[in-house]
């Protein structure tokens, strides 16, 4: 500096401190790939599985979860009537929800006096049946399945 020049306080800079600067630098980098992980560990499956033109849509939809009590089956579109099976076991149709029915729907709910109770933790496979109501129509009967697990 020149003799007689006032120091101004904006031209000091302290020295850095390059550990200092490193390590909070490689903490950032980790929170972000942290946060990133994150993210993806979260995402499930979201496609839909492809289902037959006669089902409109499953309940639990498939590939999910569900709770021991939910009732489990399919909207079925117009023109078919269908069954449930529940890993294997026929679900009878004086269990299913009548009202149900009535919207093109098979629903069928665990309970006391029912084939099952309760739906155990796990993961299950329902069974759906379908048909066209009319033998005479130019609906196809077939057969769907898909899994879903019970926390």
């Amino acid at each position: 500096m020149a003799e007689g020049a006032v120091r101004d306080d904006r031209d000091f800079r302290p020295p850095r401190d390059w550990k200092r600067l490193t390590v909070i630098g490689v903490g950032l980098l980790i929170a972000v790939n942290l946060a990133i992980l994150a993210v993806y560990a979260t995402k499930t499956n979201t496609e839909p599985t492809a289902l037959p033109d006669a089902i409109v849509a499953t309940f639990p939809i498939c590939s999910t979860f569900a709770v021991q009590q939910q009732a489990i089956g399919a909207v079925l579109a117009k023109g078919y009537s269908g069954e449930l099976s529940l890993d294997g076991v026929p679900l009878p149709l004086d269990e299913y929800d009548p009202r149900a029915l009535e919207q093109h729907t098979i629903s069928w709910q665990p309970g006391p006096g029912k084939t099952f109770s309760h739906i155990t933790p796990g993961q299950h496979l329902m069974g759906i049946r379908y048909a066209p109501v009319d033998p005479n129509s130019s609906l196809k009967p077939g057969a769907f399945s898909c899994t879903f697990s019970v926390t």
